[in-house]
């Protein structure tokens, strides 16, 4: 069984408002700026070719608010969207686990939260250690791999990095 490329983009969520008194922190919802700053990571993702066939989410409401524009923008089926809890409470060894679980994905986007996405993109390719991802900010990965689960045993090779440009 020949091994595949598989690529692994992780996003951080948009620019979220900031928790109100009485409000969980998980129902924060994106603001404009977010709204605006994943739409512009939409587009360079669309230049760059960079579609999901599988999309983890955090169920967030600001996570779940960033994978549903960026499929809009991407005109990709929001049915790619899997919503997993220990995306959002869980450590980083939670967070492993749920990739390594069967999927036949080629481009596996995972949206999540700060710091363990930037932790996991460190733990998975040493090459992208300064980068700590900004809101809305992108590191693409690609592997080597058969499966998913021989993610722990393979490093990967940082394909892109891109922010939200400022305009």
């Amino acid at each position: 069984n020949p091994k595949l490329m598989r690529n692994l983009t992780l996003i951080r969520h948009a620019s979220a408002n900031l928790q109100q008194t009485n409000q969980s922190d998980k129902d924060r919802c994106i603001t404009n700026i977010g709204r605006h700053q994943i739409e512009n990571i939409a587009a360079q993702l669309q230049k760059i070719g960079c579609f999901p066939d599988y999309l983890l989410c955090s169920p967030a409401l600001r996570t779940v608010q960033t994978a549903e524009i960026l499929c809009r923008k991407l005109k990709i089926n929001p049915n790619v969207i899997n919503l997993n809890a220990k995306l959002y409470s869980g450590d980083l060894k939670d967070i492993l686990c749920t990739l390594c679980e069967p999927n036949t994905s080629r481009q596996f986007f995972l949206i999540g939260h700060n710091p363990n996405l930037s932790c996991l993109a460190h733990k998975l390719c040493p090459s992208t250690q300064s980068i700590v991802l900004p809101t809305a900010g992108v590191i693409s990965l690609k592997f080597d791999l058969k499966n998913w689960d021989d993610l722990l045993t393979t490093q990967g090779e940082l394909l892109f990095f891109i922010e939200p440009s400022h305009e």
